[in-house]
């Protein structure tokens, strides 16, 4: 919840993020989160995360879960109403749903060390944000979800099987940077 000196309990109340599906879509900035909620799915459709899918009998669905939050200006002002879909990694098996977690991420001293490198021969340094990045790993395993709130499936389908990584899996870090070394390397 968001408090300002000059808040008062309406104001805080107003503004607070849902902790539910149902609460996001009833309340009272359910516009707001209702388009949050579309936009989210519209990039997961456009990366091709997952498909609709009948479960096999031997395999177990996992769940899912929207978050829900608040972005603020440096003022306090709302800046956007921002929903991810998460997996409920917690309940997936070693060996079944996930074999590895290890992400590879650049660490504190070598990027101190690049950033010296380049200021020694005076050249440009950037940095980019690849939106929805866990959106793009490419799923190894057979994983099923169970069917998001909010989304509708044609009948004979009771579950999504994920091609893609969403927030939340186990191996999710793991397969988020496959795609962008295959980039760098074009």
């Amino acid at each position: 919840m968001f408090w300002r000196a000059s808040a008062n309990a309406a104001e805080a109340k107003e503004s607070a993020e849902p902790k539910t599906f149902q609460e996001a879509v009833s309340g009272a900035n359910q516009l707001h989160w209702r388009k949050a909620i579309r936009a989210e799915l519209k990039l997961m459709r456009l990366r091709g995360v997952f498909r609709a899918a009948k479960l096999p009998n031997n395999q177990r669905a996992v769940g899912t879960k929207w978050v829900f939050k608040i972005k603020r200006k440096a003022d306090g002002s709302i800046e956007k109403y921002k929903t991810r879909l998460v997996a409920k990694g917690f309940v997936q098996k070693y060996g079944i749903d996930y074999t590895e977690t290890f992400s590879p991420v650049v660490t504190y001293v070598t990027l101190r060390m690049i950033v010296a490198i380049a200021k020694f021969f005076g050249w440009p340094l950037d940095q980019l944000d690849v939106v929805t990045a866990f959106l793009y790993g490419l799923m190894k395993e057979k994983v099923f979800c169970s069917i998001p709130e909010g989304v509708e499936l044609d009948d004979g389908f009771d579950c999504v099987e994920l091609l893609k990584a969403i927030y939340g899996l186990k191996q999710a870090s793991r397969l988020r940077p496959v795609p962008l070394y295959q980039g760098c390397r074009r």
